[in-house]
């Protein structure tokens, strides 16, 4: 393991760690810890809404940007040209330069598979800055959203008017 990758997943141990003893009136397990450090992203696509939802939280490392971008591209695959991407980046921290790579080649990839909308649900300004320069490069300048609730309220919003 690299030493940039052994210092971000130790940083992941100790920040879910924190939240399991914060949260939790329980011992905590070691089990627990594990689920949280594989799902630090999920991407979702709902065919029948022609709608991909990602959830990105912490630090994510190169390697688990690249395998998101990898996720969200195979996704778009299965919706129809116009569908739309909420993008869930709230708890996300800023990316590498590599990692922000792997951001902009999936940017690209669902600006050239036909997107029609990206909402952003953000609340760290430097992810958000990092995200509005990387989409720039793409093609695209995404609409805001203070939650997820909004995000989906503003996506059946457009459902009720189509």
């Amino acid at each position: 393991m690299k030493r940039d990758e052994l210092f971000w997943l130790m940083l992941k141990i100790t920040v879910s760690i924190q939240i399991h003893v914060v949260t939790s009136p329980t011992q905590p397990n070691f089990e627990s810890y594990k689920n949280y450090l594989k799902d630090m992203y999920k991407i979702e696509a709902d065919v029948e809404k022609n709608l991909v939802i990602l959830h990105l939280e912490g630090f994510m490392s190169d390697d688990e940007l690249g395998k998101g971008a990898e996720k969200l591209m195979s996704e778009v695959d299965k919706l129809r040209d116009g569908f739309m991407v909420i993008n869930d980046i709230a708890n996300m921290k800023p990316a590498s330069q590599k990692g922000t790579e792997h951001i902009k080649k999936a940017q690209m990839y669902v600006v050239q598979k036909g997107v029609s909308r990206i909402i952003r649900v953000t609340n760290d300004p430097i992810s958000k800055m990092q995200l509005n320069r990387t989409a720039k490069t793409a093609g695209y300048i995404a609409e805001e959203a203070k939650s997820m609730d909004e995000a989906l309220a503003m996506v059946n919003e457009l459902e009720k008017v189509s």
